[in-house]
């Protein structure tokens, strides 16, 4: 899958081991690369959220009902943006490209940006 960057902060943090452990520490930091990683592997996101499913992927409700979350830590989510029209499980099939928002804690009634 190909994997862009909502903006050149959060790509310089997520395509640096350096500067991912500085901002969330190396475990957490570990974590976020192998999902992009993961994501990367994949042919479409149909095939993530369906077969390969590390990080309990689910789409987003409300005001964020156009993103896709990954799970990181407990509270910690990966959140992409599927650049697909349409977000239903049949058009995912063919989405191949996505956008990596940053990390995202939207726990406990707040959203907290982790990264950017």
């Amino acid at each position: 899958m190909e994997i862009q960057y909502s903006n050149k902060n959060v790509r310089k943090i997520l395509l640096s081991h350096k500067e991912i452990q500085r901002k969330v520490g190396n475990n957490i930091g570990k974590t976020i690369i192998k999902r992009i990683e993961q994501l990367r592997a994949t042919k479409s996101l149909y095939e993530y959220i369906m077969f390969i499913k590390l990080g309990s992927p689910h789409h987003l409700k409300g005001n964020m009902n156009k993103y896709f979350s990954i799970s990181i830590t407990g509270n910690y989510r990966l959140i992409i943006e599927p650049l697909e029209t349409k977000l239903d499980l049949e058009s995912l099939k063919g989405c191949s490209k996505i956008d990596v928002k940053g990390v995202l804690d939207y726990h406990g009634g707040r959203e907290e940006w982790i990264i950017p």
